[in-house]
């Protein structure tokens, strides 16, 4: 399934134009011996070039998705942002059909097949493979640096492959191979890892076949689905064992301030404490900055406990000292993948240490966060403005257990036995 060549646009801030705006290049990165080579877009007759804010809406940013993650349309643009992303998206599309062309070998061949573009034979998108479909997706997600959702589905295309060696084509996906493929995975993993293949499969075929009358997700079709929620806060106790935990192992000293920053920070993401830059305010959450129809900002105020944290773990351009020096999208996702990894191990070592009897992890604290403001009586409103959600049904999701125990007390109010 490896493609190649892979590619995407950039700014090439080193060459600032007159009109303050930068030209647009594409970055075309040679698998097999991996490199990177770049070439201008613009030509005597059309012109690529637009300032960093604009490509941003134009082109980095321009899609909108679901709840599941999924792509359900496009920002929207207009004037000579639409007429620039409209370019844009046509040598794109051009680049894809190039760069599986089999005289095409090395980025030169690339260069010179877009310049004298001829569109090849139209294909029958009905037919579209799964090797295409999916490697085409992943290359754009790539493209837009969400390298741990391609991983995603990077999976996904190997659980397929592993469920269903012959399967050829993304249309013979049926209602009825969904089911199966459901049934079969279960025997090994859990609902919510099904839930997440069975998304990702739909987001590839929404992407790639236009067939009502053979889509197999719906009602009465295949619904993916999804695990039960389960609550993981830690009572106040176990938080202040966590709080006033003393060490001089470097490692659980790094858990431990995380997970404390995290929780005074309503919880907050690893991967938005990890970019958080000095004097910052506010912050947006990255696991909605793009798929949200509505965005939040949480206000940060940093209390003592944060500070002291801060002041042992500084860095340069950022708050922390996490990511100093690494500029590459895709290093960062995996210095902070790592990162989080490491923290959540070493939290399941102290609360060995602490007589804690639960596994905590890093995501523990955005769960705690969750459950000791609602045991402190806060609205619901509240306690999801505070969190970054979009929706309330969201933040419920981190309280299902407790919730539950309510409507118990209120059964048993009501009780007249």
């Amino acid at each position: 399934m490896e493609s190649r060549f892979k590619f995407k646009f950039r700014l090439d801030k080193r060459r600032k134009l007159d009109d303050g705006t930068y030209p647009i290049k594409v970055n075309i990165h040679t698998v097999s011996s991996n490199t990177n080579r770049d070439f201008s877009l613009s030509t005597r007759l059309q012109k690529f070039n637009c300032s960093e804010r604009d490509f941003k809406d134009i082109w980095t940013n321009r899609f909108k998705y679901d709840s599941f993650g999924d792509v359900s349309g496009e920002t929207t643009v207009l004037g000579s942002k639409l007429e620039l992303r409209t370019k844009l998206k046509v040598v794109y599309d051009r680049l894809i059909d190039v760069i599986e062309r089999n005289d095409v070998h090395t980025y030169l061949d690339v260069k010179k097949a877009l310049a004298n573009y001829s569109p090849a034979k139209k294909k029958n998108t009905d037919f579209i493979s799964i090797d295409l479909a999916f490697k085409n997706y992943i290359n754009e997600l790539e493209g837009r640096s969400r390298f741990k959702t391609a991983t995603s589905y990077r999976t996904t295309y190997n659980n397929i492959k592993n469920f269903d060696p012959g399967l050829k084509y993304l249309r013979y996906i049926t209602t009825q191979w969904l089911k199966d493929f459901d049934r079969t995975r279960r025997n090994n993993v859990s609902a919510s890892t099904v839930g997440v293949d069975t998304r990702n499969i739909r987001a590839v075929w929404n992407a790639n076949i236009d067939i009502k009358d053979a889509y197999p997700f719906g009602k009465g079709k295949y619904t993916p689905p999804t695990g039960q929620a389960k609550n993981q806060g830690l009572e106040i106790k176990d938080l202040k064992k966590i709080l006033n935990f003393q060490t001089e192992n470097p490692f659980h000293q790094e858990a431990r301030d995380f997970f404390i920053f995290s929780y005074y920070a309503g919880g907050m993401n690893f991967k938005d404490i990890a970019l958080l830059e000095k004097n910052q305010v506010e912050f947006i959450r990255a696991k909605t900055r793009f798929t949200a129809k509505k965005v939040v900002k949480v206000k940060l105020e940093l209390n003592e406990h944060q500070l002291e944290i801060v002041s042992r773990r500084k860095g340069k351009k950022y708050l922390f000292n996490l990511l100093d020096g690494i500029t590459d999208p895709k290093e960062i996702q995996s210095k902070i993948s790592n990162t989080v990894q490491r923290i959540s191990q070493r939290l399941k070592e102290i609360a060995k240490l602490l007589d804690i009897d639960f596994p905590v992890s890093y995501n523990w604290a955005r769960h705690s966060f969750a459950t000791k403001l609602y045991q402190s009586n806060v609205t619901m409103k509240s306690i999801s403005e505070s969190m970054g959600h979009t929706d309330v049904k969201t933040t419920m999701g981190y309280l299902d257990t407790l919730i539950d125990k309510e409507k118990s007390k209120i059964d048993d109010a009501l009780n007249l036995d």
